[in-house]
């Protein structure tokens, strides 16, 4: 239903610059070949002038069963070791997290097991 009335308001244009992930999967097998799969949802979206987080409707989603090979077969080698570095950062965040979560744990460093 829709009905038309004079204008309450103006929505200015927001621009859709951001991503939102959830529904995040991150596997590693205990066994080589080693290998890390990644599957999550993906939600764009832009913030307006009051903050507001305004989502279009273009929900994606990625399904990534082997993390390095996805990247080797996407970049050249410059690209592959920016990637790499990347990857190195997430997983070093989540050696924080566990350090800030058990008592017991505390990050020392990544570590590359290929």
């Amino acid at each position: 239903m829709a009905i038309k009335t004079t204008t309450q308001t103006i929505i200015p244009q927001i621009e859709i610059d951001r991503l939102q992930f959830s529904n995040v999967i991150i596997k590693v097998s205990k066994e080589a070949p080693y290998k890390i799969s990644f599957h999550a949802t993906v939600n764009p979206y832009g913030v307006d002038a009051n903050g507001k987080n305004i989502y279009n409707d273009d929900e994606r989603v990625i399904k990534i069963n082997d993390v390095d090979e996805f990247i080797r077969s996407r970049y050249g080698t410059d690209e592959f070791t920016v990637a790499l570095s990347a990857m190195k950062k997430v997983q070093e965040g989540f050696g924080m997290l566990a350090q800030l979560y058990f008592e017991d744990v505390e990050f020392d460093s990544y570590i590359w097991w290929r």
